[in-house]
């Protein structure tokens, strides 16, 4: 027994996968850059804070927009 996806499952998720990069580049740079800084580099909210010359709060606040807007995008699809 493999774990490896099935050809249906992979296919599912290429398709999802080129979703979400077609969404992450319609939001605008501020958003994607706070995404790819909290979510995909992992940093904390202080770090992209400093990074990105903002205040953790801002920080905080514009991730929740950019998700909202990915979530939408996602499922207008």
């Amino acid at each position: 027994a493999t774990d490896a996806p099935t050809p249906a499952e992979a296919l599912v998720a290429a398709t999802e996968t080129a979703q979400l990069v077609s969404c992450l580049a319609a939001l605008g740079d501020v958003h994607r850059h706070v995404v790819t800084l909290r979510v995909l580099e992992e940093l904390s909210s202080d770090e992209a804070a400093r990074v990105l010359g903002m205040t953790p709060g801002n920080v905080g606040v514009v991730l929740h927009r950019a998700r909202k807007q990915l979530e939408r995008c996602m499922l207008a699809a």
